[in-house]
């Protein structure tokens, strides 16, 4: 699974690292993207805002998520150059405690300001109920769009910028289906879209989790840090969608 960065032509290197990483970043941008085209196919001009503008703001927080866990990538990528494999498992496991913390913050944070972010945004008056739904379902998943890159810090810290990119992919191609089902056929508006784009990136986080314990790596993982990860993001879910039908 590691992948010697230190070793080889340099700029040969780079390439073979660096295009699945920015491929996998576009991707994780095409989310909204694929949201705003099939909403579109659907609906009227007031969904469309609502999804445009919420799509805008969950990119801006991908990218802050993404700028974050390279933080994790280069620790990482520098205790596994020093083949200190000891100090690599620590950074892991403190690296995944760390972000599970982070992002129950942001996204009771995110929730609770909803309707200032909204408001902030000059949303269109006749869009204003739509983006609200489509934001508070995005927010929702927010853990796992912060899952996902921690896992992904991981597989790059070691080398491997490919299998990241492979989960997004698989991610992408599940949230279009899902839209044309939960947009196209049961007709949920932006709230079908905002769900779509949350099922994607939990399939995402939970394949490349279930790949990562199943991999063998050349520094200890500590499963049960991230049997941790799942029991924490299930409690946390379980009770914000009981908080969710309350509300309703």
């Amino acid at each position: 699974m590691n992948n010697h960065l230190t070793k080889g032509h340099v700029l040969e290197v780079l390439l073979i690292f660096a295009l699945p990483y920015l491929l996998a970043s576009f991707l994780q941008s095409f989310y909204g993207m694929a949201d705003l085209y099939i909403v579109g196919q659907f609906n009227g001009a007031d969904i469309i805002s609502a999804v445009s503008i919420g799509s805008q703001f969950m990119h801006l927080i991908t990218v802050i998520i993404i700028g974050m866990a390279m933080g994790a990538t280069i620790r990482i990528g520098h205790a596994v150059g020093r083949e200190d494999y000891h100090d690599t498992s620590c950074i892991v496991g403190n690296t995944s405690l760390l972000f599970i913390g982070i992002a129950l913050v942001i996204t009771v944070m995110l929730l609770c300001l909803t309707s200032p972010i909204i408001q902030l945004m000059s949303t269109p008056p006749e869009a204003i109920k739509a983006t609200y739904d489509y934001l508070i379902i995005c927010f929702i998943g927010i853990p796992f769009i912060f899952s996902y890159n921690v896992i992904s810090s991981i597989y790059r810290g070691t080398g491997d910028s490919k299998s990241p990119m492979y989960f997004v992919l698989v991610s992408c191609i599940t949230n279009i289906i899902l839209d044309y089902i939960f947009v196209g056929y049961f007709h949920l508006g932006a709230s079908g879209a905002a769900l779509a784009t949350v099922c994607a990136q939990a399939l995402s986080t939970i394949i490349a989790l279930l790949v990562m314990m199943k991999k063998s790596f050349v520094f200890p993982i500590q499963k049960k840090i991230f049997a941790l990860i799942f029991f924490t993001l299930e409690k946390f879910f379980h009770q914000e969608f009981q908080l969710c039908f309350k509300m309703d």
